[in-house]
């Protein structure tokens, strides 16, 4: 256990796989003192996540004049720098980077306390290539101070792969008739008459999984499905580890948090969300759909399924939908902006090097979007890639 203290904070370092239970007590205290419930801050969760990787745990516990006021876990870990043409992967660099997990923490918005956390990181600058974060406010002091303290602009340089956008929300106020009156009237129809077709062609079954004992059945099915969908076969992302996904949904109904959704068909899976759910908060992690279902919009029948589902059954104060997509905007009624990924690399050639290369790459991607948006053909050929990139999986 490694202590800094200056006149008012002290900053107590652990290392999760060795000191734990010497600071337990106080992080589950702290986070029912701050009310946050957020589930990424819970201290099960991350301790969970943390042993289910390959990983450097450790934690920073702060403290002013001997009161908790936030804790900070991180770990260091071997990530790769994807390099895309759209949505077609190039190549990839690997990283070793010091990564501050669920974003920035429920901490104080204070200069001098900033400085001290930001002093200790740069303390391990030798061990790792980039600090990384994932979800920061574009109002926050977090970003606010990043951009200017000359401390961490003298040993890191801020990069943000894509600029920021919006991060969707959806308000769960009043009845799910009351969410479908922000559509138009025609709108409104269309989605409804989707789902009437569906069900006048097929047996449709929406299941809705929470406890733990249905999460190896759901998690069997889903992989498969997954296997199907663009995502995985393009991306190279979609569910490839069923084991380790079974052990992680367990642990998440285990606690109370699992919600996530199938799309049946006479029998035949076709659409899937994986979801969590805290206190306030409906947690939108992963969809997917099998392409050869496309036509019957089940991505959209099984998002509209859960939104009345979620409006009648343990509704949260908000269905959050993460990072921009248009999908996403389509169905959202409130939103904030933010940067979705954020590098602070260390000021080394290698690192400039890579951040230049995928700037680089970046701005080729934009500009052929923009030519392709252009002549009408990016919807197009987005449609024929999706479409050829399972065909080849398959």
């Amino acid at each position: 256990m490694d202590v800094i203290n200056s006149e008012e904070y002290n900053i107590c370092e652990v290392q999760l796989d060795q000191n734990l239970s010497q600071i337990l007590p106080d992080w589950k205290k702290w986070n029912v003192e701050s009310n946050d419930d957020f589930i990424f801050h819970d201290s099960d969760w991350v301790l969970e996540l943390y042993r289910s990787q390959k990983c450097d745990p450790h934690v920073f516990l702060l403290r002013k004049n001997s009161a908790i006021i936030g804790v900070l876990p991180f770990i260091l870990v071997q990530y790769p720098l994807r390099f895309l043409l759209g949505e077609i992967p190039l190549a990839k660099f690997p990283l070793l980077i010091l990564r501050i997990e669920a974003g920035w923490p429920n901490i104080p918005d204070d200069s001098n306390l900033y400085e001290i956390l930001f002093n200790r990181l740069i303390a391990y600058t030798n061990k790792f290539d980039a600090i990384y974060l994932e979800g920061i406010r574009f109002d926050s002091f977090f970003w606010k101070y990043i951009n200017n303290s000359e401390l961490v602009n003298r040993y890191f340089r801020i990069y943000i792969p894509k600029s920021p956008s919006l991060h969707l929300l959806i308000h769960m106020t009043g009845s799910f008739d009351d969410y479908m009156q922000k559509f138009s009237r025609k709108t409104r129809y269309n989605r409804l008459r989707e789902l009437k077709i569906l069900r006048e062609q097929y047996d449709v079954k929406f299941v809705r999984v929470t406890e733990p004992q249905d999460v190896d059945a759901f998690v069997n099915t889903v992989a498969e499905l997954s296997k199907k969908t663009w995502q995985y076969n393009l991306l190279g992302s979609g569910i490839r580890e069923s084991e380790f996904l079974k052990q992680r949904l367990r642990f998440i109904a285990d606690h109370g948090w699992l919600r996530s959704y199938l799309l049946k068909c006479n029998g035949v899976a076709c659409s899937f969300i994986i979801g969590y759910q805290d206190s306030k908060r409906f947690h939108y992690i992963q969809i997917g759909y099998d392409q050869s279902w496309a036509k019957f919009n089940v991505g959209n029948v099984l998002l509209l399924l859960v939104l009345e589902d979620l409006y009648n059954y343990r509704t949260p104060q908000i269905f959050d939908l993460g990072s921009y997509g248009e999908h996403k905007k389509y169905y959202a009624n409130d939103n904030y902006m933010e940067i979705a990924e954020v590098y602070l690399f260390r000021r080394q050639i290698r690192t400039y090097l890579i951040q230049n290369i995928h700037h680089f790459c970046s701005l080729i991607s934009e500009e052929i979007k923009v030519i392709l948006d252009s002549l009408n053909l990016k919807g197009k050929i987005k449609r024929v890639i999706r479409t050829l990139s399972v065909s080849r999986g398959n």
